[in-house]
């Protein structure tokens, strides 16, 4: 109760604007996605005080972001990847509640 349910959201590409959280903080920015090309630029957030193991899941989040430079797009979801082709997170496509 009272936990946001985790999400990314890349809104309109025209606008670049993502959202997302762990279940604490809102997390709010802007990206760029060309072809397989992706980044985020620094990441705004709320700045609640996060219980564990949000807190940590929250600084894992706000890390894979910024190091993203590309993306691979499938089924399930979608994985952010380093500069590297290194595997930052893998995000599973759901339905938000």
């Amino acid at each position: 109760p009272g936990i946001r349910e985790a999400h990314l959201i890349l809104h309109d590409a025209g606008e670049g604007r993502f959202s997302a959280t762990v279940g604490c903080n809102r997390l709010l920015g802007h990206y760029t996605l060309s072809g397989d090309k992706l980044s985020f630029d620094p990441v705004a957030s709320t700045m609640m005080a996060c219980p564990a193991p949000l807190d940590a899941a929250e600084r894992a989040l706000k890390a894979a972001l910024s190091a993203t430079r590309s993306h691979h797009a499938g089924s399930p979801g979608l994985e952010l990847l380093d500069e590297k082709g290194h595997v930052l997170a893998r995000l599973e496509a759901v339905r938000l509640r």
